[in-house]
């Protein structure tokens, strides 16, 4: 399990933990529909709708992420395309590294449960010869 760090908060994140991953999988589908780009750049759009619609976009995935409550922490209830961006890039950084983390205890455990296979199998073959 993999803590973020940022600002005041502190949110856990562990891409070996099924109900983790499918809470990120859930907020990456739902921001794809969002369809930010093109909703972004659309004729006649204000730079402050534009402002609300990234936010509120980013808050949803955050809180999807991290659960209810989590974009509050992170944002104190503004809603300010800076600090989402800047937030954005540090979560990014966050889930790379604990994808990483992850990975090294993914192969810790399969080197473990090998071992531990082997043990069984010496275990079981000397009980049937004696």
């Amino acid at each position: 399990m993999s803590k973020w760090k940022i600002r005041d908060a502190v949110f856990e994140f562990d891409w070996n933990d099924y109900d983790d991953t499918i809470r990120f999988h859930e907020a990456e589908e739902a921001l794809s529909k969002k369809n930010l780009e093109k909703n972004l750049t659309k004729s006649g759009i204000t730079q402050w709708d534009q402002t609300k619609l990234y936010c509120e976009a980013w808050n949803q995935y955050f809180d999807t992420v991290f659960g209810v409550g989590a974009s509050d922490k992170l944002f104190n209830g503004k809603r300010n395309r800076v600090l989402t961006t800047t937030t954005i890039c540090a979560y990014t950084k966050f889930m790379k590294e604990a994808r990483e983390e992850a990975n090294k205890a993914d192969v810790e455990a399969s080197k473990q449960l090998d071992q531990a296979y082997t043990d069984l199998s010496e275990f079981l073959k000397d009980k049937m010869v004696n």
